[in-house]
């Protein structure tokens, strides 16, 4: 539901805007240039910490992964990669 209220509201927008900016050309045309720069400065701290996220996911999917299937623990497989004996 609140997907289908976005869309809406985005392609409204699209029509009106033709800045290439995506979001920060409708919130800075919307709400000014200030409420732009906010939103676009979150929208990066949210990627940042969802690829931080997915990495420590696999992370610790792949240390799981390597334990069971190997015998290897955490220090041993950072050992063998850095070349330390």
């Amino acid at each position: 539901m609140a997907l289908t209220v976005i869309s809406v509201g985005y392609v409204a927008m699209a029509r009106h805007i033709t800045a290439a900016g995506a979001f920060y050309g409708y919130i800075s045309h919307g709400l000014g240039r200030v409420a732009g720069m906010a939103s676009g400065l979150f929208a990066v701290m949210a990627y940042i910490v969802l690829e931080a996220s997915i990495i420590g996911f696999f992370a610790y999917s792949l240390r799981g992964l390597v334990r069971s299937q190997l015998g290897w623990t955490s220090a041993g497989v950072g050992t063998r990669c850095s070349g330390w004996p």
